[in-house]
């Protein structure tokens, strides 16, 4: 069976929350405290390989490279708490799955909540069920100005 661009058997989960004076500006802030600032990224859908690794992400993918990923990302103005969240979960089966969701002026609990129901929903709709292995990464960021907060699983070939 041929694939596209291979088989990802390794990812990691990042995040990062910045302010900058514009939108843009605070968008690659937030990448660099990510740490995947000097990629392009792109955005896929959120399924994982069976035996997907995830580890942490050590920057050993080389700079300017593609670099699919799953993106929450959020942005806030001065005042607003902006939260965004990855969650990933794996099948009996082996099959990955993750899920995205954003919230402003909400909390971490009410995120981690629409995650989780939202992974099932996943599991459900392919008559698989989750194992208890359920990985959350969620961040929130108080705006002073213009903001943004996300989270990002980065496939590693």
């Amino acid at each position: 069976m041929n694939n596209c661009l291979g088989i990802a058997k390794k990812v990691a989960i990042v995040s990062g929350a910045a302010e900058g004076s514009t939108e843009l500006n605070a968008f690659d802030n937030a990448l660099i405290k990510a740490g995947i600032h000097d990629y392009n990224l792109i955005k896929v859908s959120s399924i994982l390989a069976k035996g997907t690794k995830i580890q942490k992400f050590s920057g050993e993918i080389e700079k300017g490279s593609f670099v699919p990923c799953v993106l929450a990302k959020i942005y806030g103005k001065k005042g607003e708490k902006i939260i965004a969240g990855i969650a990933t979960g794996f099948s009996e089966e082996g099959l990955g799955f993750v899920v995205e969701h954003t919230e402003i002026n909400s909390d971490k609990k009410a995120v981690e909540q629409i995650l989780l129901k939202k992974l099932k929903e996943m599991g459900k709709s392919r008559n698989v069920i989750l194992k208890k292995e359920i990985k959350i990464k969620i961040i929130e960021h108080i705006s002073k100005k213009k903001s943004i907060a996300l989270v990002a699983l980065v496939y590693i070939f």
